[in-house]
């Protein structure tokens, strides 16, 4: 028995005099807490932020669809901003709306619009988690569309394109906030 005790601490003091070996055992250890312990959250803000990012694919192959508010990318910024806090909304804001516009082929100038304000919604809705996410995510959409939309506006898009823009993307929103999103968030564990 004795021997045995021996061989171990024999290795463990090898483990810990050799500091590389002590320093990968260590930094494995962190990687595995922090991981396992937000592996959840990791998870669904990665989820969220393919799903917005591909969401706007179709506007590639289909030509005039680009006057439709059919997109994820408010979906997923405002669910993260609201689960997971505003740093987090931000970057999923600026991600999905960045990465969904190239996708689409649809980069011009008034994509600039979208990728500083979509961010802004992300970081918003931090603020309201206190609210039922049905009401903060449709209130925050039309307050983006209201604000935007007469930038797209005086940007070039046409007025008939703007109108048809808001009629859908508040539509879809609200079916997104009122019949998806709750559901979702009790998934995500919020």
């Amino acid at each position: 028995m004795e021997k045995i005790n021996d061989s171990v601490k024999q290795r463990i003091r090898s483990i810990t005099n050799n500091k590389r070996i002590l320093i990968i055992i260590l930094i494995f250890l962190f990687l595995v807490l922090y991981v396992g312990t937000h592996f959840k959250r990791i998870f669904f803000i990665s989820v969220l932020t393919v799903i917005g990012s591909l969401s706007l694919i179709y506007v590639r192959f289909i030509k005039e669809a680009y006057v439709l508010g059919v997109e994820l990318v408010m979906f997923a910024t405002i669910l993260c901003g609201y689960a997971y806090g505003p740093v987090v909304g931000g970057i999923v804001g600026f991600i999905t709306i960045f990465v969904s516009q190239i996708y689409s082929g649809r980069f011009k100038l008034s994509t600039f619009i979208s990728i500083v304000f979509v961010p802004v919604i992300g970081i918003a809705a931090s603020f309201f988690y206190f609210y039922p996410i049905n009401r903060v995510g449709i209130i925050l959409v039309l307050i983006y569309d209201i604000f935007i939309l007469p930038l797209y506006y005086i940007t070039g898009s046409r007025i008939s394109s703007v109108i048809i823009y808001f009629a859908t993307h508040i539509l879809f929103n609200i079916w997104l906030f009122d019949s998806i999103a709750p559901g979702v968030l009790k998934i995500m564990g919020v």
